[in-house]
């Protein structure tokens, strides 16, 4: 506790000793004196607020049987194109953002794979009052799973790191 004292003690002092204050006497009828007033800007440090906006993320794996070739063809679709499969990001940050996109394979089922339009987003800072930068990137995914048994099944995961992009 002595100690907790002590600290407080040194600091209030320290601060008494630093706000220096000067005195004038004016002596004289219309005498004037002045002072110079200082001022020190200090800028805010950089802020990050970027909002992700995520499509459902859902996909659909489509077999097809073609009588001519007697085999099966499959693809992936998402559920709605340009919707399903869309990221939005809106940048509220003070500074330039980059946002690096990845696609993570799901532990349990293999073989799918995800690719992005654009698998990194740069996005200015606002201007002041104006409303937030935006971008946007689509998911595709392919591959063949290691099974056909997909019912809103996890197959992957998206992970979005944002910095402060290079100048």
């Amino acid at each position: 506790m002595k100690r907790v004292l002590t600290f407080v003690l040194v600091m209030v002092m320290s601060l008494a000793i630093s706000l220096s204050a000067s005195a004038a006497t004016v002596n004289t009828e219309n005498g004037t004196d002045s002072a110079a007033v200082k001022a020190t800007y200090v800028p805010s440090p950089d802020v990050y607020s970027v909002e992700i906006t995520w499509g459902a993320l859902t996909y659909t794996y489509t077999q097809t049987w073609h009588t001519d070739t007697r085999t099966n063809t499959y693809a992936w679709a998402s559920t709605q194109a340009g919707v399903a499969d869309k990221i939005t990001l809106a940048n509220s940050s003070n500074v330039a953002v980059e946002a690096v996109l990845t696609w993570n394979e799901d532990v349990s089922i293999k073989g799918v794979e995800g690719a992005f339009l654009n698998d990194k987003l740069t996005m200015d800072a606002p201007e002041e009052g104006a409303e937030a930068t935006t971008a946007d990137t689509t998911l595709t995914l392919s591959g063949t799973p290691t099974t056909t048994n997909l019912n809103n099944t996890t197959v992957g995961t998206v992970t979005i790191k944002i910095a402060k992009a290079n100048p």
